[in-house]
């Protein structure tokens, strides 16, 4: 589910969402876990507006290459 929270990302993970956790999200992912929460709802609200107008829309072009 893309609408959970950071924290409840990682309790279906089995993790502590910590300053330990977070470090290590960033280290592999390359943005803290709320940077990506963010992104996701971003990219989540653009897809629907896509939808509203007709138009399909590919959350690849979000994605920094």
């Amino acid at each position: 589910d893309v609408n959970l929270t950071v924290s409840q990302a990682f309790a279906a993970c089995n993790m502590n969402y910590n300053g330990y956790s977070a470090r290590l999200f960033k280290q592999k992912v390359g943005q803290t876990p709320s940077e990506t929460e963010k992104n996701i709802k971003t990219v989540n609200y653009a897809i629907q507006l896509a939808k509203i107008a007709g138009q399909k829309l590919s959350p690849a072009i979000f994605i920094d290459k």
